[in-house]
């Protein structure tokens, strides 16, 4: 049996391997449709002729204008139409086989006329139709058919086979398994799953550094403080200072304030802090007008709010 596909680029022979369609240049049959998947379909040589398998395509594979189900092998016959997206070929084969029978012959036959014509009745055997595949059914034809006895003259088309026909053992081993569809791939998911892992340690990171960076500590808390002192800033050095020391009298307040507001101090220095728990102490340096200078201990407290504040310290005057 000689097949071939005629379609836009001309006729492509069927031999016994599998024709692989689809719009990547591997396949044995490119189709240059933008409605084609990459692996579209495939037609393949089985037992009982041509099959067309569609290979779970976007588009759908069709057969004389019927979707074919995925991965479900559908037998052609001679002029079937095979559209993939909108390019369409014709399914042709030369020589087919045909029917041949050991008993009975045409000119043996009585002759029958239309009112002798009757449809088989249900004790009837129903005529078998060899090589053909158990979801296709038979074009209705009137005229002579063989059958198991001879043959027999129909003037009204054959019955259709249901299509919950019991198949016979041997054709059910002969029939080509459903391929299975191939399995997804898992790699754009790890993409995403890293990606967001990568995300999540670079955000704790950055908050980190950001707490680090706003984070108080008794070294900044007296370089605040000098540095207010330096700038004469008496109300924000005094902002610095524990609550306890602050609830300390007016007069010693304002004393403190002053001194610092009316430039009595020009220069602010400390030692690197010791720290215990929620305690901190340093050497603070202060330099008087005139050059003038005095070394205090300062004492440092953590507060309920996790800042560091001064707690004891002394102001010199000039």
């Amino acid at each position: 049996m000689d097949a071939a596909l005629s379609g836009p680029t001309g006729r492509v022979e069927l031999g016994t391997t599998t024709l692989t369609i689809g719009r990547l240049p591997a396949n044995q049959l490119v189709v240059n449709d933008a409605k084609a998947s990459p692996q579209h379909a495939e037609l393949r040589l089985d037992s009982d002729g041509y099959a067309v398998v569609d290979l779970g395509s976007t588009e759908g594979t069709f057969v004389n204008e019927q979707r074919l189900a995925s991965y479900t092998p559908q037998c052609l016959h001679t002029g079937d139409s095979i559209r993939i997206g909108d390019t369409c070929y014709i399914y042709e084969v030369e020589n087919p086989p045909t029917p041949t029978t050991t008993t009975g012959s045409l000119s043996s036959l009585p002759t029958i006329t239309a009112q002798d014509s009757v449809l088989p009745s249900a004790q009837q055997k129903q005529p078998e139709y060899q090589g053909v595949s158990p979801i296709y059914s038979p074009p209705a034809q009137s005229g002579v058919h063989p059958t198991s006895q001879g043959y027999s003259v129909h003037s009204s088309p054959l019955p259709p086979a249901p299509q919950s026909a019991v198949v016979p053992q041997e054709e059910a081993s002969n029939a080509p398994l459903p391929l299975s569809p191939p399995q997804k791939s898992h790699k754009m998911l790890w993409i995403i799953v890293g990606a967001a892992v990568i995300f999540l340690v670079l955000l704790g990171s950055i908050v980190g550094i950001l707490f680090s960076l706003n984070r108080s500590t008794p070294a900044r808390t007296l370089d605040a403080f000098c540095s207010d002192v330096r700038n004469k800033n008496g109300r924000d050095a005094f902002n610095l200072l524990s609550d306890g020391l602050k609830s300390q009298s007016t007069d010693e307040r304002t004393l403190f304030i002053s001194a610092i507001n009316s430039g009595q101090i020009t220069g602010c220095s400390y030692s690197s802090p010791t720290i215990s728990d929620s305690d901190a102490n340093a050497e603070l340096t202060f330099t008087a007008i005139g050059g003038r200078s005095q070394t205090v201990t300062v004492l440092l407290i953590l507060d309920s709010r996790g800042v560091w504040k001064i707690n004891r310290v002394q102001i010199i005057q000039a």
